[in-house]
């Protein structure tokens, strides 16, 4: 009997082990279910956001150039342009901030792997959203290659991480860690 009403779950990310309990009211564990919240919440955050900007870029920045050089890309109307951007920027950020919180709540760290794996499940998914699951795998891995790289050096350029805050930049003195004195 008490095996049908709890249920212990293991779930293994970096070493740590926690268990979840399941009981007859089908109650989770606190801190499981707000992360599985978070991660679907910035799942369709950038979903939205990657439609949105997607449709933008599309409508605004491609359609002239399409017009304006129609032997470079398809001739397209603004709307078919707006459709198609919104489409696989929806993917590619969905994916990307999808990704990105799921490894931030399984290994409980915001690094360079996080951002890593998020940029090549993002290539992935915008090159199979793009090719309408038809692409070919050294397409997909380009793909997948390209946007590891990219958000790699991004997470590189953009680290919040080494400024240090016990010693910042005084600018009337000109000392700190990164002026150079002489």
């Amino acid at each position: 009997m008490q095996g049908e009403q709890t249920m212990a779950t293991r779930l293994a990310g970096g070493g740590d082990t926690m268990a979840v309990e399941h009981s007859s009211s089908n109650q989770t564990h606190p801190t499981l279910y707000n992360k599985l919240k978070e991660t679907v919440l910035n799942t369709t955050i950038g979903g939205v956001f990657g439609a949105v900007s997607g449709g933008i870029v599309g409508m605004v920045i491609i359609a002239p150039i399409g017009r304006r050089y129609p032997q470079v890309l398809a001739p397209l109307s603004r709307t078919q342009y707006a459709r198609r951007f919104a489409r696989e920027y929806s993917a590619l950020s969905a994916a990307m901030w999808g990704i990105e919180s799921i490894m931030l709540g399984i290994r409980g760290k915001d690094d360079l792997t996080n951002s890593l794996v998020s940029g090549s499940g993002a290539g992935l998914a915008y090159s199979f959203v793009r090719h309408d699951l038809k692409v070919k795998p050294a397409h997909a891995l380009s793909w997948a290659a390209y946007l590891a790289v990219l958000c790699g050096t991004m997470y590189k350029v953009i680290d919040f991480d080494t400024y240090d805050e016990a010693n910042p930049l005084d600018l009337e003195t000109q000392e700190g860690p990164c002026c150079i004195k002489g």
